[in-house]
C-alpha cells in the first residue's frame, strides 16, 4: 500500500504535462497548513478593528470600515463569522484562504511566464516571503490584495495567449483595476472589440453589484462619498508627498525599496544585480517584449503613485500589490546574475545546473528562518509581542480602572493600541480620539469615540459630569508621541515591562461638567 501510494505521488510530481492540477492543489493545502499555527489571535491593527466593527453595523461614514468601504471583503467576513462567531477569526480565515490562492496563482502564472521549473520556485518564495507571510495571518485586506493582483495578472496573461477561453475572467475584480486598469487593458491586445465589449460589460456589472448595496449600507451617495472625501481631506491630503512634514523623499525610497527586502529577503541583491547587468550590458533589449510590457503595466502605475502621490512612510504592507511580480522575477533574476557573475569573474560553477537551485533554496529557508525564528518586525515573534501588548493594555485598564467615572482618551492616531481597540475590547468605556486632525485649509475634522462599543462623532472630547479619572493610551511603537506625557503631572501604572499607562484623578469639587 505504502509503495502505491509513493508511486502515485512520484508519477504526479514528475510528469509534467498533466499535473499542473496536481501541482497547484499541493500549494494551496501546503500554504494553508503553513498558516494554520501562526494565525494572530487579537485584531491586528485600527483598520482590522474597523472591519470587525463594519461586520456588526456597516456604516463608511463612521469609518465602519474606513473609505472606500470593502464591501465585499466585510460581507465576506460576516458570513463566515455567521459559523465561527468570532470578528478576528472570520478576517483571519479570509487573509489565510487568500495566501494560498496567491500561491496557487503564482505557480501558475509563474509556469506560464517562464516555465514549470519557475513557477515552482516562484512559488514557494511567495509561501515563505515574511512580509506576504505575516499579513496572510492578520485580520488585514493586504494579501486579499496581493491574491487578486495575481489573479488578474493571470488573466491578461492567458488573454493574450488564449483571447477567447479567458473572456469571463476579466470582469472578476473591482478596485485594484486603479493600480492594475493598464495590466487589465492590456489582456484585450489581441482580442477584438466584441470580446473586449462583452469583459467591460461584465466589469461594470460586477462594480455595481458590490457598490450599489454598499452605498444603501452607508445611508446614500452622499454619505458616503463624503465619507471618501473627508478622509482624504483630512487623513490623507496631509501625509501626500507633496504635502507631507512626517517624511522626505528619502523616506518614501526606503520604503519602496523596503518592499523588496522584507517581501523577497536576500533574493532583493540578486533582483537588483540582474537589473542592473541587463541595463548595464543593454541585454534588456533583448527580453521578448510581451514580458516586458506585462511587468511594466504590472508595477509602473503603483510604483508611480507610491513615489509622487502618497505612501504613509514605512508602511510596506501597501507593497503587496507589486510584492508578487517581484517575486515572479526572482527566479530568472537569479540565473541572470549567475550568468552575469560568471562573465564578470569567470568562474564557470556561478552558472551550472545546480547553482540556481541551491541559491533560490537558500533564499526559501533563510525567509522562513526570519518569520519563524527571528525578531524582525515581520516574525511571528513580532506578531506575538504585539498581542501580549496588547493583553496587558486591557487587563490592565479593566483590572484598575472601573468602565463608571472613566474617561480613556488615545492621544495620537496610534495603528496598533490605540481608541479603536479600546472601543471594541473594552466596550462598557468611554472612549475618544483626543487629537483633532485638520485639513490643509485648518478645518477640523470630527472627534471620533464610542461609548458602549458604539462610533460617536462630536465637535470636541466631552468629559462627563461624576467623572473620576481619564486614563491616557500611550503609543508603545512611536516613543516619541509620549514625550509631554510625564510632563502633565499625571499618575502612571506600570501593566507590563514594555508598556506604562498614565491616568489623572479627578478630585470631587472638579467634578462638574467639563470639555476638553
Amino acid at each position: 500500500m505504502g509503495n502505491r501510494l509513493v508511486s502515485y505521488f512520484h508519477h504526479r510530481l514528475v510528469n509534467t504535462d498533466d499535473n499542473w492540477r496536481f501541482q497547484t492543489l499541493i500549494f494551496f493545502f501546503l500554504t494553508l497548513l503553513t498558516r494554520l499555527p501562526f494565525r494572530s489571535h487579537f485584531l491586528y491593527d485600527h483598520d482590522s478593528v474597523q472591519f470587525a466593527l463594519g461586520m456588526r453595523d456597516y456604516d463608511v461614514y463612521l469609518n465602519q470600515p474606513h473609505p472606500p468601504g470593502y464591501f465585499l471583503y466585510v460581507y465576506t467576513a460576516r458570513l463566515i463569522n455567521y459559523f465561527v462567531r468570532d470578528a478576528n477569526v472570520s478576517l483571519v480565515w479570509i487573509s489565510i484562504v487568500a495566501s494560498a490562492l496567491t500561491v496557487a496563482v503564482i505557480y501558475n502564472l509563474g509556469s506560464a511566464i517562464f516555465g514549470r521549473r519557475e513557477g515552482w520556485w516562484a512559488a514557494l518564495l511567495t509561501a515563505t516571503s515574511p512580509l506576504f507571510w505575516f499579513f496572510g495571518e492578520v485580520a488585514l485586506t493586504y494579501v486579499v490584495a496581493a491574491c487578486f493582483a495575481s489573479l488578474i495578472g493571470l488573466f491578461a496573461w492567458r488573454l493574450l495567449n488564449e483571447p477567447g477561453r479567458w473572456i469571463f475572467a476579466a470582469g472578476f475584480r473591482q478596485d485594484l483595476l486603479v493600480f492594475l486598469g493598464p495590466l487589465w487593458l492590456l489582456g484585450f491586445a489581441k482580442a477584438d472589440w466584441r470580446t473586449f465589449a462583452i469583459a467591460s460589460l461584465l466589469l461594470i456589472l460586477t462594480l455595481m453589484l458590490w457598490f450599489v448595496p454598499m452605498l444603501v449600507a452607508t445611508a446614500g451617495s452622499a454619505r458616503y462619498f463624503s465619507a471618501l472625501s473627508e478622509l482624504w481631506q483630512y487623513n490623507n491630503a496631509p501625509q501626500s508627498i507633496w504635502h507631507s512634514e512626517l517624511s522626505s523623499p528619502f523616506d518614501t525610497l526606503l520604503t519602496l525599496l523596503g518592499f523588496l527586502s522584507y517581501g523577497l529577503g536576500i533574493g532583493t541583491i540578486f533582483l537588483l544585480f540582474s537589473a542592473y547587468a541587463l541595463f548595464r550590458t543593454g541585454e534588456w533589449r533583448e527580453l521578448a517584449g510581451n514580458k516586458l510590457l506585462f511587468f511594466a503595466l504590472w508595477l509602473a502605475p503603483a510604483l508611480l503613485f507610491f513615489s509622487l502621490v502618497f505612501i504613509p512612510p514605512y508602511k510596506y504592507s501597501y507593497g503587496l500589490v507589486i510584492v508578487p511580480a517581484f517575486l515572479l522575477l526572482t527566479p530568472p533574476a537569479v540565473r541572470q546574475a549567475l550568468e552575469a557573475l560568471k562573465k564578470l569573474t569567470g568562474f564557470s560553477t556561478l552558472a551550472g545546473v545546480h547553482a540556481p537551485t541551491f541559491i533560490l533554496a537558500l533564499i526559501v529557508v533563510a525567509n522562513s528562518v526570519v518569520f519563524c525564528l527571528a525578531s524582525s518586525g515581520f516574525s511571528v515573534s513580532a506578531l506575538r509581542t504585539h498581542e501580549r501588548l496588547l493583553a496587558s493594555i486591557f487587563s490592565g485598564i479593566r483590572n484598575n480602572f472601573p468602565s463608571q467615572g472613566t474617561v480613556i482618551l488615545g492621544r495620537q492616531r496610534s495603528t496598533f493600541s490605540g481608541y479603536r481597540h479600546t472601543q471594541y475590547y473594552l466596550p462598557e468605556y468611554l472612549v475618544y480620539l483626543a487629537d483633532q486632525q485638520s485639513n490643509l485649509r485648518g478645518q477640523n475634522w470630527y472627534v471620533f469615540g464610542a461609548h458602549n462599543g458604539q462610533t460617536t462623532l462630536s465637535e470636541q472630547v466631552e468629559i462627563p459630569p461624576g467623572t473620576e479619572r481619564i486614563v491616557f493610551l500611550a503609543d508603545p511603537y512611536f516613543p516619541e508621541s509620549n514625550s509631554d506625557l510625564p510632563k502633565m503631572n499625571l499618575r502612571t501604572l506600570r501593566v507590563s515591562d514594555d508598556y506604562t499607562l498614565y491616568y489623572k484623578e479627578i478630585e470631587p469639587t472638579e467634578r462638574t461638567a467639563a470639555k476638553k
